[in-house]
C-alpha cells in the first residue's frame, strides 16, 4: 500500500509544479499572482524605557539593549541631529505635536522670469540670459541664486550680475560639459532665490545601522533641512510633513503607511539600491514645485507602492530603478498598484512654466529585475516638455504593465516603451538585453503610446497586446514595431469613455478584456 501511495505521489509531482508555474504567469483578464513578498516590520526588545519629551535633550538618553519609548508632550524645535544609537528599538510617539527646525527660514523665490534668448560662455563659465522685459528689482550679487532649466534638471548659479535686461550668473559644470542641455531646452524661464542660507543642511532625525524604530503621530513641518536619514529599519505611520525641502532617506528598510507629504520642495521619499522601501495608503500634495529632477517616491531598491495618492507633483510621482549600472550589480524589484496620480487644473497652469521636461508620471529606469505597474489611475500630466504618462526610460527591460487609465498627457505618451539598445552610453549586467521581456496589455489609454521591442534581437520576448486607444486619431500616431502581432497590440475605441474619476466605459473591448481601474473618491 504504502509503495503504491509513494508511486502516485510521484506521478502527480511533476503535474503539481506545472499548474503551480501556470498560476503564476500573468492572465490578461486582470489576474495575477503576486511573487512580490512584502517584509513584516519588527520591533525586538520587550524591555521598555519610557520617556517624557519636553525638548530635544530628552532624546539623548542612552538606554542600550532596551528599547526606549519617546513620548512628546509639547511642540518641539529642534536644533541639531538627533542620532539614534545603533543596535537598539526605538519609538516615537508625537501624540499629534509638531516638529520644527530651529531657525527656519522659507525658501524665497521670485516670480518666473521669461528670457528671449540664453547663451553659456565655456571661457568664462557663466550663463547669460537675455529678458523679455528689465528686471526693475535689484539684487545683491553673492547672496542671490539664479535657478534655470536645461533639459530635465533645474540647474543654480551665483548671481554675477543684473542689469537692464541681462542677466549672468555662474554656470553648473554639468551644464558646460553638455551641450544638449542647450539644445534641448523648451523654453528659457529662469527664477531668483534670495537671502539663501549659508548654514550646511542636516538632518533632524538620523537612525543608525542596525536600528529599528517606529515613528507614529507625529507632524513635521517648517524643516529646510532634510527630515529623517534612515540606514536602519524605519516605520513611519500616522504623520504627517508639510513645508520641508526633503522628507525621508532612506538606505535601510523603509515602511510608510497613512501618512501626508505636503509642500515639499525636494523628494518625499528616496531610497538607494539595495534597500527596501513599503509605501501605502499615503497621500502626497505639491511635490517640487521649482523642479529639481525629484519625485514624490524616488526608488532605487525593492518597492511596494499601492493604494497611494499623488496630487500635484513636478518631473515625476514614482520614479524606479537604477538608469546607469557600468557592472554586474544589484537589480530591484518593484510593484506599484491601484494608485491615483492627478494634476488640478490651478497646478497645470504653474506647470507650464515651472514644470520639467523629459519625464513620465511614472519613470522607470533602464536596470530593474522585475518591474509591475498595474490599475494605476493617471490624469492630467503635461507640463511644457515631452512628459509621458507611464515612461520606461532607455529601453527599460523586464516590466510588466497592465490594467492602467491614463488620460490628459497632454503632449507626449500616454505609454512610451522605447528602444535605444543602440545608444554607447547604455551599460546592462551581463546577459540582459534593453527592452526585453516586456508584458505591456490591457490598458486604456487617451492618445498615443510607443510600444518597441529591442531592435537588436529578433526574439525580444515582448508582449504587446489589447491595449485600447480610446479616440479617433489615425493610427500612425501610435507605434508598434519589433513583435510579430502588431495587430492585437492596439485596439481602437472611438466610442469609449474615460470619465475623470478614472471609470472607463468600453464599446468594442473583446470580451475577456478586463480593467480593474481605481475610483478617485470625492470629497
Amino acid at each position: 500500500m504504502r509503495s503504491m501511495l509513494k508511486f502516485l505521489f510521484l506521478c502527480l509531482l511533476p503535474i503539481c509544479f506545472a499548474q503551480t508555474k501556470a498560476y503564476c504567469q500573468v492572465n490578461h483578464t486582470g489576474n495575477y499572482k503576486r511573487n512580490f513578498l512584502r517584509k513584516k516590520f519588527k520591533l525586538g526588545n520587550t524591555d521598555v524605557v519610557r520617556i517624557k519629551v519636553f525638548s530635544e535633550k530628552d532624546f539623548f538618553h542612552k538606554h542600550k539593549n532596551r528599547r526606549v519609548v519617546f513620548e512628546l508632550q509639547n511642540d518641539l524645535l529642534i536644533s541639531t541631529s538627533i542620532v539614534l544609537l545603533p543596535n537598539n528599538d526605538y519609538c516615537i510617539d508625537g501624540n499629534g505635536h509638531k516638529v520644527s527646525e530651529t531657525g527656519y527660514a522659507p525658501r524665497n523665490f521670485s516670480e518666473p522670469i521669461k528670457a528671449e534668448f540664453w547663451t553659456v560662455d565655456s571661457v568664462n563659465k557663466v550663463a547669460k540670459f537675455r529678458l523679455t522685459s528689465p528686471f526693475g528689482k535689484k539684487y545683491d550679487n553673492g547672496s542671490v541664486r539664479v535657478h534655470y532649466e536645461a533639459w530635465y534638471i533645474r540647474f543654480t548659479g551665483k548671481l554675477m550680475s543684473l542689469s537692464d535686461s541681462t542677466l549672468v550668473c555662474a554656470c553648473d559644470n554639468k551644464c558646460l560639459r553638455d551641450k544638449r542641455f542647450l539644445k534641448y531646452t523648451p523654453q528659457p524661464y529662469l527664477f531668483i532665490e534670495s537671502n539663501v542660507s549659508k548654514k550646511k543642511q542636516k538632518c533632524l532625525f538620523s537612525v543608525g545601522a542596525n536600528t529599528s524604530i517606529l515613528l507614529e503621530n507625529t507632524r513635521f513641518e517648517d524643516i529646510s533641512s532634510l527630515c529623517i536619514k534612515n540606514k536602519g529599519v524605519l516605520r513611519v505611520t500616522n504623520c504627517i510633513f508639510k513645508n520641508i525641502n526633503e522628507g525621508i532617506l532612506s538606505y535601510g528598510e523603509l515602511f510608510v503607511d497613512n501618512s501626508s507629504f505636503h509642500n515639499l520642495t525636494s523628494n518625499s521619499i528616496k531610497t538607494v539600491r539595495g534597500s527596501y522601501l513599503d509605501v501605502v495608503n499615503c497621500k502626497f500634495s505639491e511635490v517640487g514645485l521649482y523642479g529639481t529632477n525629484i519625485a514624490c517616491v524616488s526608488s532605487s531598491g525593492d518597492a511596494y507602492i499601492a493604494n497611494n495618492k499623488f496630487i500635484d507633483y513636478n518631473y515625476s510621482a514614482i520614479k524606479l530603478g537604477i538608469r546607469n549600472l557600468r557592472e554586474k550589480q544589484y537589480l530591484p524589484m518593484s510593484y506599484v498598484e491601484n494608485n491615483i496620480l492627478i494634476w488640478t487644473k490651478p497646478w497645470m497652469k504653474k506647470m507650464k512654466i515651472y514644470g520639467l521636461n523629459d519625464s513620465g508620471a511614472i519613470y522607470i529606469a533602464t536596470n530593474n529585475k522585475s518591474c509591475t505597474i498595474r490599475n494605476n489611475t493617471i490624469l492630467n500630466f503635461g507640463g511644457h516638455g515631452a512628459n509621458r504618462g507611464i515612461f520606461c526610460d532607455d529601453g527599460a527591460y523586464n516590466l510588466s504593465i497592465y490594467g492602467n487609465v491614463i488620460k490628459g498627457i497632454e503632449n507626449s505618451y500616454d505609454i512610451d516603451s522605447r528602444d535605444c539598445s543602440k545608444r554607447t552610453y547604455l551599460v546592462t549586467p551581463e546577459g540582459l538585453y534593453a527592452n526585453t521581456n516586456n508584458n505591456i496589455s490591457n490598458n486604456v489609454c487617451s492618445g498615443r503610446v510607443r510600444l518597441v521591442g529591442s531592435s537588436q534581437k529578433k526574439m525580444n520576448n515582448c508582449v504587446f497586446e489589447n491595449n485600447i486607444i480610446v479616440s479617433k486619431y489615425p493610427k500612425k500616431n501610435n507605434i508598434v514595431m519589433n513583435i510579430k502581432d502588431k495587430e492585437a497590440a492596439i485596439l481602437y475605441d472611438s466610442k469609449a469613455v474615460i470619465y475623470d474619476d478614472g471609470r472607463v466605459k468600453l464599446s468594442a473591448a473583446p470580451k475577456n478584456f478586463r480593467i480593474v481601474a481605481p475610483h478617485i473618491k470625492k470629497k
